[in-house]
């Protein structure tokens, strides 16, 4: 017996609709994956906006500040609206960020603000001829004549050394364990300011440990700029990091970064002192293993 030929009709007519759904369906699922690799378009196009806003801004004080005198203060630069929304963006404006450093260093201050990531710089040597600087988080970065570049560690630390943090902070929360169980107060305090100071990376880390030492609640706290109370439970926090940690976590690199990986040669870590680097100047004549705090804006002496 034959089917008839309307049957067959309506039967292809609903194949076909199944199959142009079915593509559909793969093409957002596509869609989506592209947009959390390489970040949300609405997002770069916000950022983009802002970004231009707060150069906008940025220029307007140059000119009317420059006018008048010499320097200008940090916080006609960074206390404005604009600034403070390019900030309020969140890990999500990272890669934005380190797009843009290498022509703007003045918008290393929010990323530093986002990430919460410092870093420090010792200089070695005994005299200006055998100087030599290194970031100790990344002891093979390694520098003569001027402190490592600063856009070139952050970049570094954005391609690969994010991606070590657990390795760091497992070594550092043994030492911290080790000074904590023998009363070590002051050595305790100084491994702890360590771990806070891998940044937003950490925080999973930390609250894998509230339930053992609850004093790194306050960590947490710290790097969320007080969005979980430092005086919440550690359950509280663990519930609170299940909840808010999309909010907080480091996107993936994009497939454009994870096929161009960083060159190995350490010549782009040299260069001119970076804004925030400390040269060898006469306030650090003679000094050895001296700490540069990298993280502080415009305090640059002349070689």
């Amino acid at each position: 017996m034959e089917c008839p030929c309307g049957f067959i009709s309506a039967y292809r007519r609903i194949e076909m609709r199944y199959f142009i759904m079915v593509q559909i369906a793969l093409m957002i699922c596509f869609l989506g994956l592209h947009s959390m690799a390489d970040g949300c378009p609405c997002e770069d196009r916000a950022f983009e906006s802002l970004y231009a806003e707060w150069k906008s801004h940025v220029e307007h004080c140059m000119v009317t500040h420059f006018s008048a005198q010499s320097t200008i203060r940090t916080d006609a630069l960074y206390d404005n609206e604009s600034f403070r929304q390019i900030v309020a963006l969140g890990p999500f404006a990272i890669r934005d960020i380190i797009g843009k450093i290498p022509d703007d260093r003045l918008l290393i201050e929010a990323l530093q603000r986002i990430a919460k990531w410092k870093y420090c710089v010792v200089r070695e040597g005994d005299t200006p001829r055998t100087f030599e600087w290194k970031v100790l988080e990344f002891p093979h970065i390694v520098t003569r004549g001027g402190p490592p570049d600063q856009v070139a560690v952050w970049q570094y630390w954005w391609r690969v050394g994010r991606f070590q943090t657990e390795t760091r902070f497992k070594e550092l929360y043994k030492q911290w364990c080790t000074h904590y169980s023998e009363k070590k107060d002051d050595d305790a305090k100084k491994v702890y300011r360590q771990i806070v100071n891998l940044g937003l990376p950490v925080l999973p880390c930390l609250v894998g440990i509230v339930d053992e030492h609850s004093e790194f609640v306050a960590a947490v706290s710290e790097l969320t700029d007080g969005a979980l109370p430092k005086n919440a439970r550690p359950d509280e926090c663990k519930a609170w990091w299940k909840e808010n940690k999309e909010r907080f976590t480091l996107p993936p690199l994009s497939p454009s970064e994870e096929n161009s990986a960083p060159s190995p040669n350490l010549d782009g870590f040299r260069g001119a002192p970076s804004p925030g680097c400390v040269s060898a100047g006469s306030e650090l004549e003679g000094k050895t293993n001296q700490c540069i705090k990298t993280h502080q804006m415009f305090k640059t002496h002349q070689m």
